[in-house]
């Protein structure tokens, strides 16, 4: 599988979207669900902070299609940026927990009745 930086992945992103709206996209991504994306340090291009190699976000060719998919429900269709995460980004079951109300948005997880 290959990984690509957020740089290099919007030009294969294929959207016209910033650099600055696609992590904030990646930090709600993260925060409102439980999908990750992978943090590694680029040995590429290192760079340092406080002295040490600094880790930066990568995408791979499957986080790239959610993101496209993503872009088309809030950029094509005017679907509400959150709804659409949720949507996209939460199973089927973590989906139907959130409609029912059982959805802990802390923990990110199904509320266990």
């Amino acid at each position: 599988m290959e990984y690509y930086t957020v740089s290099q992945a919007l030009v294969v992103f294929n959207r016209s979207i910033t650099k600055r709206t696609l992590y904030e996209w990646l930090k709600k991504i993260e925060t409102y669900t439980n999908w990750q994306f992978d943090k590694k340090i680029n040995k590429d291009n290192l760079s340092f902070v406080g002295g040490r190699a600094r880790k930066v976000m990568f995408l791979n060719e499957v986080d790239i299609q959610m993101l496209q998919k993503l872009y088309d429900e809030v950029r094509v269709k005017n679907v509400d940026l959150t709804k659409a995460i949720y949507e996209l980004f939460l199973s089927p079951d973590e989906l139907e927990a959130l409609k029912e109300e059982r959805w802990d948005y802390d923990r990110k997880q199904i509320i266990q009745t």
